[in-house]
């Protein structure tokens, strides 16, 4: 029977042959959860119904290998495009900052009405009475690849207006 604790070894480790320190937290023989790591790596690992479902590595990169996607479809960046031009910046001080630093960013609130993908719910903030508090942070993947997509396509209209701009000068050079 597994126990809780913490553990270190190969056995049910999340790669082949790889030793990991970690924690296993049981809630009953059914439902449990496992977390895992080492070398600037983090697994974890939840039980189902006694039947372990597949470890997972947690990242905090964006993971973007095609084989991990389904309806692939190249767009033309438009959509990115309108995101990026609707966001409207702030600068803003932290409640919580006693040292009042003005700082520079957006409002995930305005940020979730341009697209949902841009933000993440979560309880990360607590009340006056303990309760816990939803608040909103920004998704900095989805907000990545946009700013990807628009950086593309400006170059694209950079080099098309370079391209206009020779021909004009090469039109002078032959009016003179």
């Amino acid at each position: 029977m597994d126990m809780c604790g913490f553990y270190l070894g190969t056995t049910n480790s999340p790669i082949f042959n790889y030793n990991a320190a970690g924690v296993k937290i049981r809630l009953t023989s059914a439902i449990q959860s496992a977390f895992a790591g080492r070398n600037n790596r983090f697994f974890a690992q939840t039980h189902e119904s006694g039947a372990a479902q597949g470890w997972r590595e947690i990242t905090t990169t964006a993971v973007s290998d095609i084989t991990l996607k389904l309806d692939v479809n190249y767009t033309d960046g438009s959509e990115s495009w309108a995101n990026i031009e609707a966001m409207k910046p702030v600068t803003f001080k932290y409640k919580n900052d006693e040292t009042g630093h003005l700082r520079r960013g957006f409002v995930a609130q305005d940020l979730e009405k341009i697209d949902a993908q841009y933000i993440k719910r979560v309880n990360g903030a607590v009340n006056e009475d303990g309760s816990l508090r939803e608040i909103l942070t920004l998704d900095t993947n989805p907000l990545l690849m946009d700013a990807l997509t628009v950086i593309t396509l400006l170059m694209e209209k950079d080099k098309i207006r370079d391209k206009q701009l020779s021909d004009l000068n090469e039109a002078i050079k032959l009016l003179s």
